[in-house]
């Protein structure tokens, strides 16, 4: 039982194939070993040490996009007309799966935020400093949205 989840441990289920290819795997890994590193591991005075790498969702967090990606990002947010289909493109787009990257996007539009700031925040923070301010700049200057004049 896990002592944290108070949840019964899902059993570990190895077939004797993957328990081989485990077993090879550290063997391999043994054999690079100086033979003073080995007796070390071997009297107990060290120990080895596992490292699961690869995995997707791993993967996925180191994956840091170019920032030529997120220039072309930033020139089709600056095109959009409503706040919704901004927000949209930002929950959807591939290219700023990661936080970090969403961040570098902010901070390309000389956006104020902070690694602390929740996803959403920085996605409103960019919508409001992107789409928002274009606008009303157009509706001030009377491009679009005005009202017509009524002389």
């Amino acid at each position: 039982m896990n002592p944290i989840t108070q949840e019964e441990a899902a059993p570990l289920l190895l077939d004797g194939e993957h328990v081989a290819q485990i077993l090879g795997i550290l063997m391999k890994a043994i054999k690079q070993l100086s033979a003073a590193d080995l007796a070390l591991v071997a009297n107990g005075q060290a120990k080895l040490n596992v490292v699961v790498e690869g995995t997707p969702a791993k993967a996925a967090r180191r994956q840091q996009v170019d920032t030529a990606d997120l220039q072309a990002l930033a020139t089709q947010l600056e095109q959009i007309e409503d706040r919704e289909t901004a927000l949209l493109l930002l929950k959807q787009d591939p290219r700023i799966k990661l936080k970090a990257n969403l961040i570098l996007l902010a901070r390309m539009f000389a956006i104020n935020v902070s690694s602390r700031d929740r996803r959403d925040v920085i996605e409103e923070k960019i919508v409001r400093s992107v789409v928002d301010a274009r606008v009303r700049s157009e509706i001030i200057r009377g491009m679009t949205g005005a009202p017509p004049d009524l002389n």
